[in-house]
């Protein structure tokens, strides 16, 4: 069975599948969205906190954190229609 693309659940990582890095204060970190969708159909949220976050575009991400601690992210997939939203897995980093 074919699942349609559309209710796909966003798969996020540091890169080859990676979902848990560390590293040091202040080091720019990428978060890449591996799953494909309709740029004009969708709309991309990158849930962290305590980061600043600059995003290159729905598909890549870069972050840097100046606090250290262990830091939760993941990312929200909303239709334009707003009927439902779709959850990513969560990445786990940590910061020294």
């Amino acid at each position: 069975m074919i699942t349609p693309l559309s209710n796909a659940k966003p798969f996020i990582d540091f890169g080859f599948g990676t979902i848990e890095k560390q590293a040091a204060q202040g080091e720019t970190v990428t978060v890449w969205l591996s799953t494909i969708y309709n740029q004009s159909a969708y709309s991309f949220t990158l849930n962290v906190q305590n980061a600043t976050v600059t995003t290159i575009s729905a598909y890549e991400y870069q972050l840097v954190f100046n606090t250290p601690g262990s830091h939760e992210i993941s990312l929200t997939v909303v239709p334009k229609t707003k009927k439902a939203s779709l959850q990513s897995n969560i990445l786990t980093l940590t910061v020294v």
